[in-house]
């Protein structure tokens, strides 16, 4: 729409609603300037969005490699690469294959640890089964007749009664004794029940 038709149009709605031509003018051109600007910034979003898109699809086809001898010591190649899923250029593509072979030592280094995890916990949990069946073998109780009392005798440790499994006193020489802290550690050895008040309860009756 050029400038003479617009001045005429606003000719027009000045005579038939009776509203300023001069304000109408302004209002115009205000108008004009925002919709400018707002096509300017469109515009700029667009140009940022397709520069930010371009450099980031530039850093994800640049080589890699850090270079280790002067001149250009610290610094990266940052050469294209056309191929896809590579980090380093075809100068520097050897690189590539140190990168895979490290990698991969290092995976089969930590399978290698676990392996040797796993079978230290099974031979801890054979060791242990070991050490229940010689609990288990070493737990030999008889009725000594001179006492009439059941005696675990690897440790002389005396019980009770046939009902009541609870060890509660030691046969040492011939005679029953209270039980120390050795015969404490014992019968936790054996999971043995004990109660070291019952010798002084059944002694002084």
């Amino acid at each position: 729409m050029d400038e003479i038709t617009v001045k005429n149009f606003l000719s027009f709605l000045s005579k038939e609603y009776n509203l300023d031509k001069q304000k109408l003018l302004l209002d115009w051109k205000g108008f004009l300037e925002n919709d400018n600007i707002e096509k300017t910034n469109d515009d700029e979003k667009q140009s940022y969005t397709k520069d930010v898109k371009e450099e980031v699809k530039d850093s994800k086809h640049k080589c890699v490699y850090v270079y280790k001898r002067s001149p250009n010591k610290g610094k990266t190649c940052g050469s294209s690469i056309r191929k896809k899923g590579v980090s380093y250029c075809s100068k520097h593509s050897a690189y590539e294959q140190r990168e895979l072979k490290k990698k991969k030592k290092e995976e089969d280094k930590d399978d290698e640890k676990e392996d040797k995890e796993e079978e230290k916990d099974e031979d801890n949990k054979k060791e242990e089964e070991k050490d229940k069946i010689k609990t288990k073998k070493m737990l030999v109780i008889r009725k000594d007749p001179t006492i009439n009392k059941f005696v675990h005798f690897a440790t002389k440790l005396v019980f009770l009664s046939k009902n009541e499994p609870v060890v509660y006193a030691k046969f040492i020489d011939g005679k029953l004794d209270a039980l120390v802290d050795e015969d404490i550690e014992n019968c936790k050895k054996y999971n043995l029940k004990y109660d070291q008040n019952k010798y002084n309860e059944i002694e002084n009756l």
